[in-house]
């Protein structure tokens, strides 16, 4: 009687928390006592205790026969804790599942309606192939129950059944199928889902009961068992082309008619997923366009999102529909959902044109410049680098797409792709400059790439790309490019303008950046420097300019000489020598000397072009080409001659290996003397060694230290009192 109950175990742990682990020991041992009770009340306590320090994470295996006693219990409340327990114990290794067959049906076939419930919510968690197998035929007979309660308890359960005995399904089909036409609608619910489970297996099982799916849909009021039905077809379309002139009328009548959102959803949902609306008539791809724009435009943001996941499908099927929703896409670039800004963000480049690509851009780029205390709908746009990430790659990808196809002014890209170097708190700055070098590199017209240069040389003039922020996240990279094409295209450089470019190749703060856009200063400063010598007609007055730069240069360069990076060193190295030949051999004003700077400048002459991934593969292969020809018909020969050439040795290494047997040895016989004399000596060492135990009694060892003379051992009798010894 003074038990603990399940509310006193409760109230201990919360009381306990410094000493949870030995309050819940010693309520275990408690537990173990009175779970072992013949008082099924007591018993049954204990098992709800024991069920509750379960879920806790302690073990209750041990426990596994005496929860098949309290499920025995005729007592409801009892037997529910006993199913429970056994619902969260139970496995398919558990020994006593052989018992729970005979007390099931039992319960199964008991005249109280709630008991048998019980059962059947118990099986479904504990239903193991044997269980399976031994229980079927009870659960179809009671398919035919008179409660609707227990019909459709059963219908459901049959889906655990038919996982872990398939077999049962075949058995169980014409059942399934009357139940369809069931008088109770949860049963037809029930049955429905069942199916619909089911179908996602093998859909084609189910095609003789479209009928009188089809009957359901047409007359049902009931918005989930429609959703089912929906679903259902969807998955049985595919499998019968001739599905769909039937179902679509009726898919539209309903999707006209209903006013349950999460129904007209399922139904633009499942034909989309299914194929089905490509089969679909004008008319009712124009009512599925007119309910997706409601969907987006809903005051739910869980409708907004699925209305924009929907139409990023529907526009993979009708690319040509995207144009209806692009004012909307937009509006929803300002929604105050993420994920939904996201979603929008993501059908962009579906619906740019011509016309459309610059004012979607320029609205995409807004969001990129706002500053950093500035919120936008309740979200800091600027803290969020994965979204800002997002919208650079779209600008990158609708402008680029189909080789530029959509930009019209080159010029207004250029100035774009320039300021996205400038855009804080992003990742991507080297997709940027990659489209930079594409662009500069595709153009042919000489003033557009001028105009292309000339921004170059302002990104490079400009200071703020030298800043500490742009510096620690990688926006100055992007001077690699803008170096790199300097020197490339040097002859589109004004030679006015060269010195200029040359001091700001050269400025401190070139020391701060990064070891790839040193190495791209320093060829570009040489490849300058080397077009302006030959470009520049020098005289007595201009000498003096020409050898300021040249040690400018040259002074200069130490900076890029004590840099840590071993390949900047070198290049600088070699570009401060090539200075120092020209400097010391060159004479500006000697038109003949010129061939040492055109010598130099031939290195770094060709027209840069570009070439497609799939190039190689478009080159024909010549009809005179023998791939499979021998090329030398006297190679084989001469390998053979050499015994330890690479080709045998490459061919015959591992396989030598393997098959590499040591030579025999020759063993000599030994006389009978010369045997007893090499086993006496063997012995012998055995006895010295005082690592080997010798077991044979009869052979013992003369001077082993292990062995003692037990006998002699002296015995000394004494006796111990209180620390003192006293012989």
């Amino acid at each position: 009687m003074f038990e603990k109950s399940l509310a006193d175990l409760i109230r201990g742990i919360r009381a306990n928390k410094k000493n949870e682990a030995s309050f819940i020991a010693s309520c275990l041992e408690e537990i173990t006592t009175e779970i072992k009770s013949n008082d099924i009340d007591v018993k049954a306590v204990a098992l709800q205790k024991l069920t509750y320090l379960n879920m806790m994470g302690y073990d209750m295996t041990w426990a596994s026969f005496h929860v098949v006693e309290v499920m025995s219990s005729s007592k409801f409340q009892y037997k529910r804790i006993g199913y429970l327990a056994a619902a969260q114990s139970f496995n398919k290794d558990t020994d006593v599942l052989m018992l729970c067959t005979n007390l099931i049906k039992k319960d199964l076939a008991s005249n109280k309606m709630y008991e048998t419930a019980l059962a059947l919510n118990g099986l479904s968690q504990i239903v193991t192939p044997d269980l399976a197998r031994d229980l079927i035929d009870d659960l179809l007979k009671m398919m035919n129950h008179s409660q609707p309660y227990i019909r459709k308890r059963v219908v459901v359960l049959l889906y655990k059944v038919f996982l872990q005995y398939p077999e049962a399904l075949i058995m169980s089909y014409p059942k399934l199928k009357d139940k369809l036409e069931d008088q109770h609608t949860s049963v037809v619910i029930a049955t429905v889902s069942v199916i619909c489970e089911l179908a996602t297996h093998n859909p084609r099982n189910y095609l003789p009961l479209v009928p009188q799916l089809y009957n359901i849909l047409s007359s049902s009021n009931n918005n989930w068992l429609s959703i089912k039905i929906v679903k259902l077809f969807a998955l049985l379309a595919p499998e019968e082309p001739r599905l769909a002139k039937k179902i679509l009328p009726v898919f539209g009548l309903l999707l006209e008619s209903t006013s349950a959102t999460s129904f007209a959803y399922e139904i633009l949902n499942s034909m989309i997923k299914s194929g089905l609306i490509k089969q679909a008539n004008q008319s009712l791809i124009a009512l599925s366009v007119e309910k997706l724009k409601e969907f987006i435009v809903d005051r739910d943001a869980n409708l907004r999102y699925l209305g924009l996941s929907a139409l990023s499908e529907l526009i993979t099927i009708f690319p040509q529909l995207v144009t209806a929703f692009t004012d909307i896409i937009l509006e929803r670039l300002d929604d105050i959902d993420l994920s939904i800004r996201r979603k929008a963000l993501d059908l962009v480049p579906a619906m740019v044109t011509k016309p459309t690509l610059m004012p979607i851009v320029d609205k995409l780029m807004s969001y990129l410049f706002k500053e950093e205390d500035e919120w936008f709908n309740n979200i800091n746009i600027f803290t969020d680098k994965d979204y800002r990430n997002c919208i650079v790659n779209n600008i990158l990808t609708i402008c680029s797409k189909d080789k530029y196809a959509n930009i019209t002014n080159f010029q207004w890209y250029i100035y774009i792709l320039c300021n996205l170097a400038f855009v804080e708190n992003i990742s991507v700055i080297d997709s940027v400059a990659k489209q930079l070098m594409d662009v500069c590199i595709r153009l042919r017209d000489t003033p557009l790439k001028k105009f292309f240069i000339d921004k170059m040389v302002e990104l490079l003039k400009n200071k703020a790309i030298y800043e500490k922020k742009f510096i620690k996240s990688g926006n100055s990279d992007i001077l690699y490019v803008a170096a790199y094409l300097l020197g490339e295209y040097r002859s589109t450089i004004n030679v006015d303008n060269i010195e200029d470019i040359l001091f700001n190749l050269t400025t401190n703060e070139v020391k701060e950046l990064s070891e790839i856009v040193q190495n791209s200063y320093i060829i570009a400063i040489l490849k300058i420097y080397i077009y302006w010598v030959l470009k520049s007609d020098f005289n007595e007055s201009s000498i003096d300019a020409y050898k300021q730069i040249t040690t400018m240069l040259m002074d200069k360069l130490q900076l890029f000489i004590v840099s840590s990076d071993i390949e900047v060193q070198d290049r600088a190295n070699l570009a401060l020598e090539i200075l120092n030949k020209i400097y010391e051999q060159y004479d500006p004003i000697n038109s003949t000397d010129k061939k040492l700077i055109e010598g130099i400048d031939n290195l770094f002459k060709g027209e840069l072009k570009p070439v497609a991934k799939k190039a190689q593969k478009m080159v024909p292969i010549p009809t005179e080409l023998d791939l499979d020809k021998v090329i030398n018909p006297e190679s084989q020969d001469i390998l053979n001659e050499i015994g330890t050439s690479f080709a045998d040795e490459t061919k015959y290494f591992w396989k030598a290996k393997l098959r590499a047997v040591k030579p025999k040895k020759v063993i000599k016989e030994l006389s009978k003397r010369e045997l007893e004399e090499a086993r006496r000596k063997r012995n012998q060492s055995k006895k010295n060694n005082p690592f080997y135990l010798d077991f044979d009694e009869d052979t013992k060892s003369q001077n082993s230290f292990y062995e003692a003379e037990i006998d002699n051992i002296p015995i000394v009798p004494f006796t111990y009192k209180f620390g003192t010894l006293i012989k």
